[in-house]
């Protein structure tokens, strides 16, 4: 069953899908937060985030990455076309599963890690990338910026 949700502040706007079963996530209160803090201020945006089973993630994986396993998080940034006006920046995938197992495994705090997740894929949808030494700099450092302000440490 898909559960939908909406925030408006600021004209931005932020959708929730709940797709799976496990129960074992953020409220949307407290998510909606998060991806908010990496807006740019009174900016018109808008986006997706959809949470999914196992099985879904890795098959969005194997689609759109090639790699046939799970993952924790997907972001699919939307490329507006010149043409239309749009402030809809994309959509961002978790698997609670695998992002929770993530943070026990790597013996991090759920709520911390999870706050990362978000930051880290809506940065995404804001064209931040890590492919580069320069790119992944300004992009941990907006991630750490962000998540300090929260009181949440650097994960990294």
């Amino acid at each position: 069953m898909i559960k939908e949700c909406e925030l408006f502040h600021m004209l931005q706007k932020i959708s929730f899908q709940i797709i799976c079963k496990n129960k074992k996530y953020p409220s949307e209160k407290e998510m909606k937060q998060w991806i908010k803090a990496a807006f740019p201020p009174k900016k018109s945006m808008q986006l997706n985030v959809r949470l999914v089973t196992p099985k879904e993630i890795q098959n969005l994986n194997r689609i759109y990455r090639g790699k046939n396993k799970t993952t924790d998080i997907l972001s699919f940034p939307f490329q507006t076309p010149k043409t239309l006006k749009s402030n809809f920046k994309g959509d961002i995938v978790l698997c609670p599963t695998e992002v929770n197992f993530a943070a026990k495994k790597q013996k991090k705090n759920l709520k911390a890690h999870w706050a990362h997740l978000l930051v880290h894929g809506t940065l995404h949808l804001l064209d931040f990338e890590h492919d580069t030494v320069d790119g992944a700099r300004k992009m941990m450092s907006h991630e750490i910026k962000i998540l300090n302000s929260f009181g949440i440490p650097n994960p990294y």
